[in-house]
Formats: structure tokens, sequence, C-alpha cells
């Protein structure tokens, strides 16, 4: 049987402070709890109601930076969507931080 990582031994090995290790589990913690909202959406002048239900959300470290992954659940035909970001988050809320200057404007 394997024995349990300690906080020290995350801290040595990925060189970060022992609260920073504290506020990222916790914010993995957060990011496993399924978190769901009721959408409605116009198709061909019908309204219809979806479920989205986000499942999880995980760290991509990249050369390019770092991106952020959202599993979701849609209650449509397809079901299972994922996302891949790059942008900051609202640690709070798990959403992404988008600026209206980052979109192309028409």
């Amino acid at each position: 049987m394997k024995k349990a990582i300690s906080i020290a031994d995350i801290c040595r090995k990925t060189q970060m402070s022992a609260e920073e290790i504290r506020i990222f589990l916790n914010l993995l913690r957060h990011s496993m709890k399924p978190y769901s909202r009721q959408i409605s959406v116009i198709e061909n002048k019908k309204v219809c109601h979806y479920v989205v239900e986000r499942k999880g959300i995980g760290v991509l470290k990249t050369e390019y930076g770092k991106f952020w992954q959202y599993n979701f659940n849609i209650d449509d035909q397809w079901g299972k969507y994922s996302v891949i970001i790059k942008a900051d988050i609202d640690k709070k809320l798990l959403i992404p931080i988008v600026m209206s200057s980052t979109w192309n404007k028409a």
C-alpha cells in the first residue's frame, strides 16, 4: 500500500508554498461539485430549454501558457461537451474572466 503524500511533499515537488497548495486543493474540491443551470435557445423560431451541468474543471499547462478545460453535460442529443479556454478564472464562481476587448468586433 502506498503512503499518502503530504502537503510538505507536494510543496517540495511543485515549489509552491503550503498556503498555495491549500488554495489550489480548495479550488479543486470546489471544481468537482456539479453546477447546473437552465438556458433557453431559440432555433428556427422555436424556444428550447436545456439544462447545462458543469461536471468538472481542470487546468492544462502548456508551452503556450495555462488553459482551462470545462466538462459539461447538456440534456440534448449529444450530451457531453468539453471546452478549452485560455483565460483567467473567477476563483469563487469558477467561470472564465473574458474582457470584451478580447472579442473581434464586427
